[in-house]
């Protein structure tokens, strides 16, 4: 081994990570930035000493057949591609691989929101207003935000991105995971696409439109089920309240020289929200009188149609019951001087 030892500085064309090489096998040499993997070029040492090195290298009696471990730094054969000290490999398949399994956190996190869009639409589709379609749609919407932006996060760690060595020209840091991850989670439409295009500054892919169509396919259709579901609700509730208006009449006391009593305060208070009309009339032990009988047609894809039927049970003493039914199962009821 010579005496001459001389450390040179390389910096990547790509990423801008600068390595110190002391390793004079490599100067002047091609080889592969541990960061980025891009082709990376170790120059010769200053020309001052240029002189010196080579001089040293023509006397090294092992520069023509050998060289260091860029690991452990062990002599080695200059055609070897593995380490036979620590194991590593020289031929950059470890990092390659690396490379390959970051790439596919990206596409993951690219597709997480397609898959999410499709799921949200059949299934939120197929419910009805009783189910909460609403609360379902904000859980699966704010679900694969944050898990997007935590996948973007874990691959932004990964290439190195805001770490020490990550610098702007300028010498200031770059943002780096955290930073990646506040700004998909408190600002997806913009941090999505962006994180796709900044990961191609540090070798990987450039799927900025890709990313852009999907944030507005996401967007699009949470959007397009919000609406649908307010929509129903509202239509709903004016159906309800047009019923209210037409069956609110008092209804004047009957008199009768015989009392009969239909219904009482005990059977009706056994009446819970959700039984069916034929389990009512087990309980009160007679039917109800129909007053009305309407049927709301269902929106496709969003609600099944809804049929209301409003009863009344009136005693001779002028005391009564109103109960609605909604698909055959008790939504409202009210009475009047039951005892």
């Amino acid at each position: 081994m010579s005496e001459f030892e001389k450390q040179v500085k390389a910096t990547c064309d790509s990423c801008k990570n600068t390595i110190i090489v002391d390793d004079e096998s490599f100067f002047g040499q091609d080889a592969i930035c541990p960061k980025c993997d891009s082709d990376l070029y170790i120059p010769l040492p200053e020309t001052d000493e240029l002189e010196e090195f080579v001089q040293s290298k023509q006397n090294d009696s092992y520069s023509s057949n050998t060289k260091r471990c860029p690991f452990c730094k062990e002599i080695i054969q200059k055609s070897a591609i593995k380490c036979k000290h620590c194991g590593e490999m020289l031929n950059g398949e470890k990092r390659k691989k690396g490379k390959i399994d970051t790439e596919i956190i990206g596409i993951i996190g690219l597709i997480l929101p397609a898959m999410a869009s499709a799921f949200a639409y059949y299934w939120i589709s197929q419910m009805r207003l009783l189910d909460n379609p609403s609360e379902k749609l904000m859980f699966i919407a704010g679900g694969t935000i944050g898990l997007t932006a935590i996948l973007f996060a874990i691959e932004a760690s990964l290439l190195g991105i805001g770490s020490k060595e990550d610098k702007t020209k300028s010498g200031k840091s770059r943002s780096g995971p955290v930073s990646w991850f506040l700004f998909c989670l408190l600002s997806w439409i913009i941090g999505f696409p962006a994180y796709l295009y900044w990961r191609s500054r540090y070798g990987l892919k450039n799927y900025i439109v890709g990313g852009i169509l999907i944030a507005i396919i996401f967007l699009g259709t949470i959007s397009f089920l919000n609406l649908a579901i307010e929509s129903s609700k509202t239509d709903i509730r004016e159906k309800l309240n047009n019923i209210k208006k037409t069956f609110s009449t008092d209804y004047s006391y009957q008199s009768s020289t015989s009392e009969k009593t239909v219904v009482t305060l005990s059977e009706y208070k056994k009446l819970s929200n959700g039984i069916s009309y034929g389990e009512a009339v087990r309980i009160i032990g007679e039917d109800g009188e129909e007053l009305s009988r309407n049927k709301m047609e269902g929106i496709s894809g969003v609600m099944d149609s809804v049929e209301t039927v409003m009863y009344s049970w009136q005693n001779s003493n002028g005391s009564n019951m109103n109960a609605m039914f909604q698909n055959d199962k008790l939504m409202q009821k009210a009475q009047f001087g039951l005892k």
